[in-house]
């Protein structure tokens, strides 16, 4: 049993109640609607972390992070976030090229 709250008083009521207890508002009416938004995809850790890996593939450990990057971003791509596992591909790909050249390039001079 959930609670849900009464789109007409607000107050808390049971989500199996056929009517608000303290209004009487049909609360049919909520259960044969359908929302306006459904996010396809709630939990945003996957990304968080993605751009992260593509973040620290530029400065720590290129080819390491790169990888992590790349593979989040395949994740993510699986999980329904196509525009942010596109981008964590492309970044860590550039980030992680950059950063192993740069990195080579310090070695050298």
């Amino acid at each position: 049993m959930a609670l849900i709250f009464c789109p007409d008083c607000g107050k808390e009521v049971s989500d199996s109640a056929n009517n608000c207890p303290n209004c009487a508002y049909p609360l049919s009416k909520l259960k044969n609607q359908t929302p306006a938004y459904t996010p396809i995809y709630q939990n945003n850790q996957l990304v968080i972390a993605g751009y992260i890996a593509v973040f620290l593939s530029f400065f720590i450990f290129p080819i390491f992070f790169m990888i992590i990057g790349i593979v989040l971003g395949i994740i993510n791509l699986t999980k329904g976030v196509t525009g942010h596992g596109i981008l964590q591909i492309v970044l860590s790909l550039i980030f992680g090229i950059l950063g192993t050249f740069l990195g080579i390039l310090s070695i050298l001079f």
